[in-house]
């Protein structure tokens, strides 16, 4: 009895060493898309087949954890899953698909160490991308900004995706390492965000870097228990659930309602670099809808590169809730929002 119960565990140790490597795989795929070499070289469809293929791996992964009593999941995870299978067959769109898959896995082997799993493949990966590009192995593409002025994409498929990796890595390393940050450490981030900024000339990315690094400093300053005090006040707590909501609403407004004679709007679309007009622009082409709908993006990302000019008509909505909207529809939006919420109760609760 006791080698049969040595046997199952040796296999259900295998398993879990199996499905986290494919997790890993998963990962660099991903990345792998948003890179350069993806879209020159058109590796598109073997990303997808490999994506598909992990998916399925996971799903009979999943059926068989449910049926087996292995895991438990909740009506609200049936239910987007529902969702993102009608939405794969309507609009043949997986992006929901993944995140029922990764939502899957949190509950399987916990936020953390997935989280951990992710931003280690992530760092290594982004390094690697960097490094091929500056030596001229990869395409390293450049984006006209003004007179004597150019964007690099050190890699990837736009200056803008750069920055934004860049940004993920800071904030998971401020999560796991929370108040026992260096000085040294985050000085390094500062030089490293000013020198991309300087590479890509992302600006939203750039602002929101030492945003950051500004939280972090204060995180290091009070200390966690002055952040655990802060958040027994049930009214902060309620606060800080509502803020993917509140932000979300207010971006919503701000661009369905955007008009240049109003002096406010006007000075925050410049801010935020025309991502209102954008978003208006798109609203009065497209509308809302439950459900969202197939629109074809077209971004600066590739163009030159990969998209013909003539077919060219530059109509990308750079506001994520406005074109989680326009995509997914309300529904959709509801969806994100929720996951958005759930996890922020969850760090809470956490502490």
């Amino acid at each position: 009895m006791e080698k049969v119960f040595n046997k199952n565990k040796k296999i259900l140790k295998f398993k879990d060493h199996l499905l986290l490597s494919l997790f890993v795989i998963f990962c660099v795929n991903g990345i792998f898309g948003a890179t350069t070499l993806a879209f020159s070289y058109n590796f598109k469809l073997t990303i997808t087949i490999v994506e598909f293929v992990l998916i399925f791996i996971y799903f009979i992964d999943g059926v068989i954890s449910v049926l087996r009593k292995q895991t438990k999941l909740t009506v609200l995870f049936f239910i987007f899953a529902i969702y993102s299978i009608h939405m794969f067959i309507i609009k043949h769109d997986p992006t929901f698909i993944y995140i029922c898959v990764i939502m899957y896995l949190f509950s399987k082997y916990g936020f953390d160490k997935l989280l951990f799993i992710a931003s280690k493949v992530l760092g290594i990966v982004f390094f690697i991308v960097i490094l091929l590009a500056f030596y001229n192995i990869i395409p390293n593409w450049s984006y006209f900004r003004s007179v004597g002025k150019y964007r690099y994409a050190m890699g990837f498929c736009y200056p803008s995706v750069t920055t934004a990796i860049f940004l993920i890595l800071m904030m998971t390393r401020m999560y796991f390492v929370k108040n026992e940050g260096k000085c040294f450490e985050i000085f390094l981030y500062a030089i490293s965000n000013v020198l991309f900024y300087k590479i890509t000339d992302s600006r939203a990315g750039y602002y929101l870097g030492f945003l950051v690094l500004f939280v972090w400093i204060l995180i290091i300053v009070l200390k966690n228990k002055h952040f655990e005090c802060l958040l027994q006040n049930k009214y902060i707590r309620v606060l800080f659930l509502l803020v993917p909501i509140i932000v979300a609403v207010g971006s919503i407004i701000c661009s369905i309602y955007y008009d240049p004679n109003i002096v406010l709007l006007k000075k925050l679309n410049e801010i935020v670099n025309t991502r209102l007009s954008l978003a208006r622009k798109a609203y009065d082409s497209y509308g809302i809808n439950l459900f969202g709908q197939n629109i074809t993006w077209f971004g600066w990302g590739g163009y030159g590169y990969i998209e013909p000019p003539e077919d060219f008509v530059y109509n990308y909505v750079d506001n994520a809730y406005m074109k989680t909207l326009f995509d997914y529809g309300i529904v959709g939006l509801m969806f994100i929002l929720t996951i958005y919420t759930l996890t922020i109760k969850k760090m809470i609760d956490n502490k």
